[in-house]
């Protein structure tokens, strides 16, 4: 990490379709990641990302993934929700391509001063 980048941020606790989720970023891997958690609280699967790659100050998300068997349970909107205010913090711009992330950000306004 340089001077000038920014902190690494905390990862996120929540709760999507029954499930106890980490959101975590994973910048040198340039994607945002999702696992459930067990009783205990330690991670237990991946079962998500939504990765990106940054451009200047923009950051372009490309593409977003949730298992098969978790789809339908909010775990996408989370982790992009997650990865959206992330973006934000770190002062970067926000240039949707993933179809899952123009739809998220054309049906929730929250983003709008930041799209690119």
């Amino acid at each position: 990490m340089t001077s000038d980048s920014p902190a690494p941020t905390a990862p996120a606790t929540v709760k999507a379709g029954g499930l106890t989720l980490r959101l975590t970023h994973a910048p040198a891997q340039h994607r945002f990641l999702a696992e459930t958690l067990d009783a205990s609280g330690a991670p237990a699967d991946r079962i998500g990302f939504a990765s990106y790659h940054d451009a200047g100050g923009e950051r372009i998300f490309d593409h977003t993934v949730t298992h098969p068997q978790h789809e339908g349970r909010g775990v996408a909107a989370a982790l992009v929700r997650y990865a959206l205010d992330e973006t934000v913090a770190e002062g970067k711009r926000i240039v949707p391509v993933c179809s899952y992330v123009v739809d998220f950000v054309r049906t929730r306004h929250d983003w709008d001063s930041h799209l690119a």
